[in-house]
């Protein structure tokens, strides 16, 4: 059986390939060199470590620009049509935060730059 790279570098749980139905799955990094039963095809397979190539690979550079609006309707209501704007202009709504009743909604939003 092929490993994946870690899902999570740290996290101690590994992807992992069935090579027989191709199934991919969370196993504990500790289960390494151990035959297991895949929970897809019930075959039995090998865990391997990957290649240590694989798993320090590059990463890609991504830069985020953030914006946080509390005023996109009235009376609590959103309004669609500057969502909608926004979306045109690439950004994206990752996250809505009201503190209180009495307090603004805030909105949070994310593009790419």
């Amino acid at each position: 059986m092929r490993r994946g790279k870690p899902l999570n570098w740290g996290t101690g749980m590994l992807t992992v390939n069935c090579e027989n139905c191709g199934e991919s799955f969370l196993v504990s990094d500790d289960t390494v060199g151990q035959e297991m039963t895949c929970p897809a095809c019930a075959k039995t397979i090998v865990v391997e470590a990957a290649a240590e190539e694989e798993e320090l690979g590059p990463r890609a550079e991504v830069a985020w620009e953030y914006s946080i609006l509390s005023d996109l309707g009235r009376m609590g209501h959103v309004d669609e049509k500057k969502l909608n704007r926004l979306g045109h202009e690439g950004w994206e709504l990752v996250n809505v935060f009201r503190e209180s009743a009495e307090a603004h909604t805030c909105f949070y939003f994310k593009r790419r730059i």
